[in-house]
């Protein structure tokens, strides 16, 4: 199946994905900077900080209402596979949404759509990492110039991608304008 892009635009999604650095020590999320701006170290102890936070409420919902099973383990028990994208039928979606915990965290945070058990299973760390590669990780950049554009697929790439977005970028000179990029098929 191939895609057609119809428009880019600046942030989209991923508005504010950029931490700049304040003069004040904070950090301002923000579309285009220049890289010697980013707020690296800021930025990832407070998803970090953020990600094991929301962990730790879904810890609590699943010691009350029983562990979840995944959406591997789910699709595996109905026969299905992922997708070349590594999407599942909706019925794989609709039974791991109708476990307990995952229908008290959906009441809990009706627009987070990254519940840690349907994303990362019962791996405490492998969520955090997820949500710390996320970070700074746009459909795609402009740095000094050049488009630098997210694989289309599989959630394996995210970490390679996350990867090869802050190697460019801490590696560019200071000076250089970075965008983030967002795009609507």
């Amino acid at each position: 199946m191939e895609r057609r892009i119809d428009a880019y635009e600046t942030g989209g999604r991923w508005a504010g994905v950029l931490p700049r650095r304040g003069p004040d020590g904070t950090v301002e999320p923000v579309d285009s900077l220049c890289a010697g701006e980013i707020a690296w170290d800021q930025a990832y102890a407070e998803v970090e900080a953020a990600a094991r936070e929301v962990f730790g409420e879904w810890r609590a919902l699943c010691e009350r209402h029983g562990w979840p099973r995944s959406r591997a383990e789910i699709a595996a028990e109905l026969g299905h596979e992922p997708d070349r994208f590594g999407r599942y039928p909706r019925e794989v979606y609709e039974r791991c949404a109708d476990q307990p915990a995952a229908r008290a965290y959906a009441e809990a945070h009706p627009d987070d759509q990254r519940c840690p058990v349907t994303v990362f299973g019962l791996d405490e760390e492998a969520y955090v990492r997820g949500r710390i590669a996320g970070r700074i990780s746009p459909f795609a950049i402009i740095a000094g110039g050049q488009w630098i554009e997210s694989p289309i697929g599989l959630d394996r790439h995210v970490y390679s991608w996350s990867d090869a977005v802050r190697d460019r970028l801490r590696g560019l000179p200071p000076d250089t304008l970075v965008t983030a990029v967002d795009c609507h098929y």
